[in-house]
Protein backbone atom coordinates (compact mmCIF):
# COMPACT_ATOMS: atom_id res chain seq x y z
CA UNK A 1 0.00 0.00 0.00
CA UNK A 2 2.45 2.17 0.62
CA UNK A 3 4.54 1.52 -2.44
CA UNK A 4 1.40 2.83 -4.31
CA UNK A 5 0.87 5.98 -2.25
CA UNK A 6 4.16 7.05 -2.54
CA UNK A 7 4.19 6.42 -6.99
CA UNK A 8 1.33 7.92 -7.43
CA UNK A 9 0.58 10.31 -4.83
CA UNK A 10 -2.32 8.86 -3.48
CA UNK A 11 -4.47 9.76 -0.68
CA UNK A 12 -5.96 6.48 1.33
CA UNK A 13 -9.60 6.79 2.73
CA UNK A 14 -10.65 4.73 6.14
CA UNK A 15 -12.39 1.89 3.86
CA UNK A 16 -8.54 1.48 2.47
CA UNK A 17 -9.98 3.04 -1.03
CA UNK A 18 -7.91 5.38 -3.16
CA UNK A 19 -8.61 7.29 -5.96
CA UNK A 20 -7.76 9.32 -9.06
CA UNK A 21 -10.04 10.77 -11.24
CA UNK A 22 -9.30 13.11 -14.42
CA UNK A 23 -12.86 14.26 -14.82
CA UNK A 24 -12.18 14.94 -18.70
CA UNK A 25 -11.32 10.98 -19.82
CA UNK A 26 -10.34 8.38 -16.85
CA UNK A 27 -11.07 7.59 -13.35
CA UNK A 28 -8.90 4.69 -11.39
CA UNK A 29 -9.71 3.20 -7.93
CA UNK A 30 -7.50 1.34 -5.98
CA UNK A 31 -9.01 -1.22 -2.69
CA UNK A 32 -7.09 -2.42 -0.49
CA UNK A 33 -6.76 -5.36 2.15
CA UNK A 34 -6.87 -4.24 5.50
CA UNK A 35 -5.39 -6.54 7.26
CA UNK A 36 -2.00 -6.87 4.72
CA UNK A 37 -2.53 -3.75 3.01
CA UNK A 38 -1.73 -5.29 -0.16
CA UNK A 39 -3.67 -4.39 -3.29
CA UNK A 40 -7.12 -6.35 -3.47
CA UNK A 41 -8.76 -4.97 -6.27
CA UNK A 42 -7.76 -2.37 -9.18
CA UNK A 43 -10.78 -0.56 -11.47
CA UNK A 44 -10.54 1.74 -14.11
CA UNK A 45 -12.57 3.52 -16.28
CA UNK A 46 -11.69 5.20 -19.16
CA UNK A 47 -14.41 7.96 -20.65
CA UNK A 48 -14.95 8.47 -24.49
CA UNK A 49 -17.01 11.14 -26.32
Amino acid sequence: MDSFTSLLSLKINENHVASYINDESFEVKFLFDELNKNLKEFNYISIMD
